[in-house]
């Protein structure tokens, strides 16, 4: 049986692709071999964007998984320009890193309206992201209880997957952010360890 894969995964696997040779056609503008590399850049950059349109459109009619892989890549590109401001250390680029980080947080924003409806449809991936935006007030100012309400969400889902390990590993940020006794947290605990048995 062959199973088609969804229009907003395919469109989120070519973004991956196109955005790696668009990094790739940056990195060989730094070397004096390259023929034309500004071409490729913009030849990339532009399909880039194309993508990122229809993802959208496809969202804006209510998809969910395009919203999910639309905000997940909002939420990589916001960890991007957050690694990269992280590195400048010299005061003459000071401005560099604030726009990094004004970026970043725009992008994080952006991940987390694209989240909202998957996480409320229980998808666990999404829940999993909101989680980690609200522990890190990424875009926005921390929040431990939203955060805990989306590990929960997520911790959940995975369990009724049979996806033991994520569900572990949700579990120790749950422990991490919130009250390790928390109700929730507990709850999680037995539920594993009552599979695991």
């Amino acid at each position: 049986v062959v199973t088609k894969v969804p229009e907003a995964k395919k469109l989120y696997e070519l973004y991956l692709k196109t955005h790696i040779r668009t990094i790739e056609a940056v990195q060989c503008l730094k070397d004096a071999k390259c023929i034309k590399p500004e071409d490729e850049v913009l030849k990339y950059s532009v399909i880039d964007v194309k993508l990122l349109k229809k993802l959208e459109s496809l969202a804006a009619n209510n998809d969910l998984l395009a919203k999910y892989y639309r905000g997940l890549i909002a939420y990589e590109q916001g960890l991007d320009y957050k690694d990269r401001a992280s590195y400048i250390r010299d005061r003459d680029f000071i401005t560099t890193a604030g726009i990094l980080n004004k970026n970043a947080d725009t992008q994080f924003k952006l991940a987390k309206k694209y989240f909202q409806d998957p996480a409320v449809a229980r998808n666990p991936d999404a829940c999993m992201y909101l989680g980690d935006i609200y522990t890190k007030g990424y875009g926005l100012k921390a929040n431990k209880e939203a955060a805990m309400s989306n590990y929960y969400c997520a911790a959940l889902e995975y369990l009724k997957k049979d996806q033991q390990l994520e569900a572990q590993i949700i579990l120790r940020k749950m422990t991490e952010v919130g009250d390790p006794v928390d109700a929730r947290s507990v709850e999680i605990y037995a539920k594993i360890h009552r599979k695991e048995k």
